[in-house]
């Protein structure tokens, strides 16, 4: 690991940009986002060898993911020129009086859904193996629930969820910090109103509700 990774982890993206959200709405950047996320650097080849792609398309998608400031050149190793990613962590909330950026984050989102997906449904099938660990399934889950929240209570709790992880951090790219008995865990959340919903006003009639 070198010198300065420290300095680096302490960065983090927060941008409305649409340019910049377009750039990693496509699969195959998410995913080497995701590998350099959890590896720390690795070269064009390596990616490459990694996500079963040429080193030609690799090298593009990593070009492409640095001139939006997403990844960056780690320290020459030899002959080796590794990437890494830019920031720890990345914050793509749409401006809401940009329609742009808006439907840029929503597409991004809608890659982000998609390569969870695939996850969960290759994590459950994978748990009818024989040799699935009984306590490891029971320290998984898939929950869902709706509630009623004021637009200030639901943005507390989006704060709560990005939070929820924060105890953890640092185990990623430092092994030393993980106690024994750790395994690599996922977290995927989501927070919403609901689109057919209108805010409740007491006052007004609401027929379906007496029912």
């Amino acid at each position: 690991m070198s010198e300065d990774k420290p300095a680096q982890e302490t960065k983090a993206l927060r941008t409305t940009d649409a340019a910049t959200m377009r750039a990693l709405a496509h699969p195959l950047r998410v995913e080497i986002l995701s590998l350099l996320d959890t590896q720390g650097e690795f070269t064009a080849s390596q990616v490459a060898e990694r996500l079963d792609q040429t080193v030609a398309n690799a090298s593009f998608h990593l070009r492409t993911l640095e001139k939006h400031g997403y990844v960056e050149r780690g320290e020459q190793r030899g002959r080796e020129k590794p990437w890494r990613a830019a920031h720890h962590s990345r914050d793509h909330t749409p401006d809401p009086n940009d329609p742009e950026s808006i439907q840029q984050a929503t597409r991004l989102a809608a890659v982000y859904i998609q390569k969870e997906t695939a996850r969960l449904l290759n994590t459950f099938e994978r748990f009818d193996s024989n040799d699935a660990d009984p306590d490891w399934i029971l320290a998984s889950t898939v929950t869902n629930g709706d509630f009623w929240a004021t637009k200030e209570e639901m943005k507390e709790l989006v704060q709560d969820l990005i939070m929820i992880t924060d105890r953890f951090k640092g185990r990623g790219l430092d092994p030393s910090k993980r106690p024994p008995g750790a395994r690599k865990g996922y977290f995927f959340g989501t927070i919403n109103p609901d689109p057919d919903t209108q805010p409740w006003n007491p006052d007004a009639e609401h027929p379906e509700d007496s029912e």
